[in-house]
């Protein structure tokens, strides 16, 4: 996770620091990045900014002045946040591995992203913890949001157009939960209709409600992600070829060292 800063001065990058900790930490405070929370590492990058600020909701239509040209009303929506997606990979700097870019916003007004090459957040939002549970859904398990005003776009592992009976009977989406107890207690996974027509997993989310858990059809396409972005498995021993001899291979586990375990 590599987290930037658009809007902050020289004097201001201790706040920066401070929003984005609280950020990454909130991240790690819901699951599934709880538990999978050792294959990420960490980084900050500092952006100095010539001016204070970002482009806010007054400022529409006027050209953000910010190296990461982060501004609201993006596609004529007041609280989306969004980002030089360029910029922001070019102060990210490359990687050995896959990345995921978080672009902080100097500004404590409501808003974020998600979906795209930069997940984007208020930093000094009262609800910035929250935002990113949320915007973070978007772009690492492809999820869809599930409150009533969204798109009706089914297209989402945690959508649908089939209530449970035809979800079941053909055996697509999230069948394979259905019935099991909700995370947050409240009910089973199921199929609930949004006033959009569209069906989700569970009646509340954070998919659909700040501050909400991951339904575990969500939970499972983030888990899903993590595993084709992160290899955390050796590669084999002997190296694959021809078998030669007994027709019996056993596989055996090697145990991990610290805390986290597969």
């Amino acid at each position: 996770l590599v987290l930037l800063g658009d809007g902050y001065t020289a004097d201001e990058q201790e706040a920066f620091r401070q929003q984005a900790d609280k950020a990454w930490h909130a991240l790690m405070d819901i699951e599934p990045f709880r538990t999978y929370q050792g294959f990420f590492n960490i980084r900050r990058v500092e952006v100095v900014s010539p001016i204070s600020g970002i482009a806010e909701t007054e400022s529409r239509g006027r050209h953000p002045a910010t190296p990461l040209g982060m501004h609201f009303w993006c596609e004529g929506t007041a609280r989306l946040l969004c980002a030089d997606e360029g910029a922001t990979a070019r102060y990210a700097g490359d990687s050995t591995g896959p990345q995921y870019l978080i672009a902080l916003a100097n500004s404590v007004e409501y808003g974020g992203a998600g979906g795209t090459g930069v997940t984007t957040l208020a930093g000094g939002s009262p609800d910035a913890g929250r935002i990113i549970q949320h915007e973070i859904g978007h772009t690492v398990g492809d999820l869809g949001d599930e409150y009533d005003s969204a798109p009706d776009d089914a297209d989402y592992p945690n959508l649908s157009t089939l209530n449970a009976e035809d979800m079941l009977k053909k055996q697509t989406k999230w069948w394979r939960w259905l019935g099991a107890v909700s995370p947050d207690g409240a009910g089973t996974v199921g199929a609930y209709r949004s006033a959009n027509g569209l069906y989700r997993p569970t009646p509340d989310s954070v998919m659909r409600t700040l501050g909400s858990a991951y339904n575990l059809p969500s939970r499972e396409a983030i888990v899903q992600e993590l595993y084709r972005k992160v290899r955390p498995t050796d590669a084999p021993s002997p190296p694959p070829g021809e078998v030669a001899g007994l027709p019996r291979l056993d596989v055996r586990p090697l145990p991990l060292t610290g805390a986290r375990q597969l």
